[in-house]
């Protein structure tokens, strides 16, 4: 058969199908009539029918719906797609259509979307002229920070350098040599000079708190090292020797008695330090510092207590005496109990040997009874 006689037949279905639609009545339609009035096919209808989510009727061997069941099952599933096809009904969609290619409402939708179009361009110009203000304004205090920087770091270099040249000076000055100095360096000469009788008075002021025990060393030393720089030339000999060795002896005293002042005004002193810094301390200063408080407090009480009270510190003296006296007779007479006791058993039990030794040497063969010491109790 021919495809135009295949053709023929499937409309010979149709009309046929139709007629016996029409046949029907009541207003139900074949499902390949309702696939018309919708975008959906006739199969996938006829699916839905047979899965009775399609409201349906099935009369003979075709299933029929109404209209209004096919627009209930749509509005019901307008989400639902069949591939790539939503469900709709030809007729809305044709209404739809018909809207969309209206003139008023191409017109109406391109000046809204000209008039949001517009408006978003003047928010984001907007945005811009103040994107490039900030920026503007942030490379204006960037420069600005970056010239104090670079003037900050010019002066300190300069401040080094000028230290430098002045401490120089200083040395040069210290030992004695003679310097060339141009007029630009005036200035540093004259604050190295003032620098130099500063620190000399300092020296003199301070020359016991600052390390005593080394006074007379360096001392000497400086002395090698300034004539070591005025000769410029040859090895250094260390003379007088002997002053020197004395000067070391002398050094430690002075740093013997230097440590025992520290030291005693530390511990003195470590109460109020104590008090004046507390929240700074850790917990092992802080026990360290509350026991030697409450042992210096204890210490300079009793001694107070005794110039005031001396009765009472001194029968707090004889109640001590008097316990250790008694103690050591206590402890002395035990002591002599444990004395006698093991004397007293020493000689029992040489006793009992002597006499088993003898009855052996006898020829008893036979050895008496044992005998029970008791021993005195300590």
């Amino acid at each position: 058969m021919s495809y135009n006689d295949k053709s023929k037949e499937a409309n010979n279905i149709k009309k046929t199908a139709a007629k016996n639609s029409q046949a029907v009545g009541g207003g139900y339609f074949l499902l390949f009539e309702a696939a018309k009035q919708c975008s959906y096919t006739q199969e996938y209808l006829s699916l839905l029918a047979r899965q009775g989510e399609l409201r349906a009727e099935k009369f003979g061997r075709n299933w029929y719906t109404r209209i209004e069941w096919l627009r209930e099952y749509i509005e019901k599933h307008a989400s639902l797609k069949k591939g790539n096809v939503k469900g709709e009904m030809l007729e809305d969609k044709k209404i739809k259509d018909e809207i969309k290619a209206s003139p008023l409402n191409d017109s109406l939708g391109s000046y809204l979307k000209r008039k949001i179009v517009n408006s978003l361009k003047s928010v984001k110009k907007c945005f811009n002229k103040l994107k490039a203000d900030l920026k503007k304004l942030y490379y204006w205090w960037s420069n600005i920070f970056l010239q104090l920087k670079v003037a900050k770091k010019k002066k300190a270099s300069k401040r080094v350098t000028d230290n430098l040249g002045i401490r120089q000076l200083l040395i040069a000055l210290s030992v004695g040599k003679k310097i060339k100095v141009t007029r630009a360096d005036w200035s540093l000469l004259a604050k190295a000079r003032e620098l130099k009788d500063k620190l000399a008075e300092q020296f003199k002021a301070n020359k016991n708190l600052v390390y005593p025990m080394r006074q007379g060393a360096v001392q000497s030393l400086l002395i090698e090292a300034r004539e070591l720089l005025e000769v410029l030339i040859g090895s250094v000999s260390i003379r007088n020797y002997l002053i020197w060795l004395w000067q070391e002896f002398l050094d430690c005293c002075r740093g013997i008695v230097f440590k025992i002042k520290l030291s005693a005004k530390a511990l003195v002193m470590m109460p109020v330090f104590s008090l004046r810094y507390w929240p700074a301390f850790s917990w092992q200063y802080r026990l360290r510092a509350v026991t030697v408080s409450s042992l210096i407090i204890l210490f300079l009480g009793s001694i107070g207590l005794a110039q005031v009270k001396p009765a009472l510190v001194s029968s707090w003296y004889d109640q001590s005496l008097q316990a250790v006296a008694d103690y050591s007779r206590v402890l002395q007479e035990k002591n002599e109990k444990n004395y006698q006791g093991l004397s007293y058993f020493s000689g029992q039990k040489f006793g009992q040997v002597t006499h088993l030794v003898n009855q052996e040497e006898a020829g008893n063969g036979q050895v008496a009874g044992s005998q029970t010491v008791n021993l005195p109790k300590a």
